[in-house]
């Protein structure tokens, strides 16, 4: 074979095989995907609204059941300091009070659990005399915080079987399955908190930024203030987290954007707060009572002097 052919030869064959390995090649220099959208359309597809709706129903019905187990057939009411019988209370004079009115529920517990105990106890009167309203209503925020946490792991864990195995481990804790079961008002405020952080996390990571995560980060915080009034702290560290965050993002028009996230977030938690505060001074004149020990100590002399 002269010269001429076998270089011929080779050059049809190196053509053939770089067009062979084009595509496998090309796969290596295809367009970055920017990171924040790509764990965006992570997340979005290892969780859906069916596996959300299995995860409450099966975490609610199993908590009620236990709960109404414990505080009907045990005779066992586990909710320290009588917490939830004491909301269960305030929801009956609530409704069925000789004066039925909100403002029965006073102003020394936040008001948002006995508030969510009212539909139970309009369904069902009897659930407040067995303690079993408060049951139902923390049952039910134990499903939505396991919801929220199985969404936010999804991020970082997407195998289901690696993601089930933490949120059993974290479902069967001692601690959170007592809260579960108790009527406490820790386990509603540990539902909206993981709401809140869910929010912030979509705010962080999608493109383009949802707006109305902003508003549903900002509602959270306010409905969780009105569960344990110790998180006002909590809200204030997380706002000043989500400016930051959205801060550092280079986008066009830099200060407007920051401004506008701000005013959207902080809208629903300040006027809660401003609210709680002006109801404190229009009714009991003291415009921190809820914060003070005052309200505490009128709560036991108000108790010993009823028992005495």
């Amino acid at each position: 074979m002269r010269r001429e052919e076998v270089v011929g030869l080779a050059k049809t064959s190196g053509a053939s095989l770089s067009h062979r390995l084009t595509p496998a090649l090309s796969i290596g220099r295809a367009e970055p995907v920017h990171p924040r959208t790509r764990l965006a359309e992570g997340r979005g597809r290892a969780v859906s609204v069916r596996e959300d709706g299995i995860l409450l129903l099966l975490v609610s019905v199993v908590g009620i059941a236990l709960g109404v187990y414990a505080a009907v057939s045990l005779q066992v009411f586990p909710s320290g300091d009588a917490d939830g019988l004491r909301r269960a209370y305030f929801a009956t004079q609530v409704l069925f009070g000789f004066e039925p009115r909100l403002s029965n529920m006073g102003f020394t517990l936040p008001p948002l659990p006995t508030l969510l105990q009212l539909p139970v106890v309009l369904a069902i009167p009897q659930t407040a005399y067995s303690g079993v309203s408060g049951v139902v209503v923390s049952a039910i925020a134990a499903g939505v915080a396991l919801v929220a946490l199985n969404r936010a792991l999804a991020l970082y864990v997407p195998g289901r079987r690696w993601r089930y195995l933490f949120l059993a481990t974290y479902q069967l804790n001692p601690l959170v399955l007592y809260l579960t079961i108790s009527g406490f008002d820790l386990m509603i405020a540990l539902a909206f908190m993981m709401t809140a952080w869910l929010a912030l996390q979509r705010i962080f990571f999608e493109e383009p930024l949802p707006i109305v995560q902003v508003a549903v980060l900002g509602s959270a915080l306010a409905a969780a203030f009105l569960c344990q009034f110790d998180l006002l702290i909590a809200g204030v560290f997380m706002l000043g987290t989500l400016v930051l965050l959205v801060y550092v993002q280079k986008r066009p028009n830099q200060w407007p954007f920051t401004e506008g996230v701000t005013v959207g977030a902080l809208t629903p938690f300040g006027y809660v707060v401003i609210a709680w505060i002006f109801f404190n001074e229009l009714i009991v004149r003291d415009p921190f009572y809820f914060l003070t020990a005052s309200g505490a100590v009128a709560l036991r002399s108000r108790r010993s002097n009823s028992t005495a």
